[in-house]
C-alpha cells in the first residue's frame, strides 16, 4: 500500500531568524565558490556552501532546479537531517520558493519498500526551516502546500512505479486508485474482463491473457470542470513485465 507518510517527506518550518541549533546545517548560495561542499565551524555546526555557478552565468529555471536539487543531496551524503535557507535573498527569490520546495522532496525521494535499512540509519533530511523577512507568511504557507501537494504526488506515483510486479498487480493497482481517490471530488470506475468483453474492448483482453492476474480497465473522472470541454488522458499501465 502506497501512504502519504513516508521517510522522503520532509518538515517545513518557516521561522524569523536562522535556527542557532549546531544540528542545523545552514545553506550558503555562492558564486564564489566552483564545487559544492560541507564546511564544518569551530562550534561543530556544519554549512552547506552550493555553487551556483560563474557570476555572469544566467539563471534558468532548470538551472534552479538542479541546485535546489543538490542541496538535499549534498545534505543527504553528508549524513545532515535538519536544513536551514534563507529565502529572502536575491538568489533564492530567483530560484523561486515552490520550485525550490518541490525539488527538495523529489530529490529527498527514494523507493526504500524492498530494502534492508542500513545500519547507520537512513540518510533523508527530515526537517528544512525557512528564513523569511517576511511577516505575512500566508503567501509562504501557500507555497509550502502547493509544493507538498504536488511533490507528494510524484513520489507516490513514483513508489507506484516503482513496485515489482507481484506487488503491484492490476488489481492492487485499481485499489489503490480508488484508496487515493477517496477524499477527493473524483469518480473512479474499476472495469473487469466481463464489463470489458461486452464493451468490445477484445485487444485489452487479449493483452491480459499474458499474465496469471486478469486485467483491469480503470477511469478516473474530474467534474468539477463545469460546463467547459473535458480533457481526456489516456494512459497503459503493463504491470506484469
Amino acid at each position: 500500500m502506497i501512504t502519504k507518510h513516508q521517510p522522503w517527506n520532509i518538515a517545513f518550518t518557516v521561522v524569523d531568524q536562522l535556527p542557532q541549533d549546531t544540528s542545523v546545517a545552514i545553506i550558503e548560495l555562492s558564486k564564489d565558490v566552483n564545487r559544492d561542499k560541507v564546511h564544518t565551524l569551530h562550534d561543530g555546526s556544519e554549512k552547506i556552501i552550493i555553487s551556483l555557478g560563474k557570476p555572469d552565468d544566467l539563471m534558468t529555471a532548470r538551472k534552479g532546479r538542479l541546485i535546489a536539487r543538490r542541496i538535499i543531496s549534498t545534505a543527504r551524503k553528508a549524513g545532515i537531517k535538519r536544513i536551514a535557507l534563507d529565502i529572502s535573498t536575491d538568489d533564492a527569490l530567483r530560484l523561486g520558493l515552490e520550485e525550490i520546495l518541490i525539488e527538495f522532496l523529489m530529490a529527498n525521494y527514494e523507493h526504500i519498500a524492498h530494502k534492508t535499512p542500513p545500519k547507520e540509519g537512513l540518510d533523508f533530511v527530515e526537517e528544512v526551516f525557512l528564513y523569511s523577512k517576511e511577516k505575512n507568511t500566508d503567501n509562504l504557507a501557500q507555497a509550502i502546500a502547493r509544493a507538498e501537494q504536488i511533490a507528494t504526488s510524484v513520489n507516490m506515483a513514483r513508489d507506484i512505479s516503482n513496485a515489482p510486479a507481484n506487488h503491484m498487480t492490476p488489481e492492487i493497482f485499481c485499489n489503490e486508485a480508488v484508496r487515493l481517490a477517496e477524499d477527493l471530488p473524483v469518480k473512479v470506475t474499476v472495469l473487469g474482463v466481463h464489463e470489458m468483453e461486452e464493451l468490445g474492448m477484445g485487444c485489452v483482453v487479449a493483452v491480459g491473457k499474458g499474465s496469471a492476474h486478469k486485467p483491469r480497465f480503470l477511469v478516473m473522472e474530474y467534474t468539477a470542470g463545469g460546463n467547459d470541454k473535458p480533457i481526456v488522458l489516456i494512459g497503459k499501465g503493463v504491470v506484469f513485465d
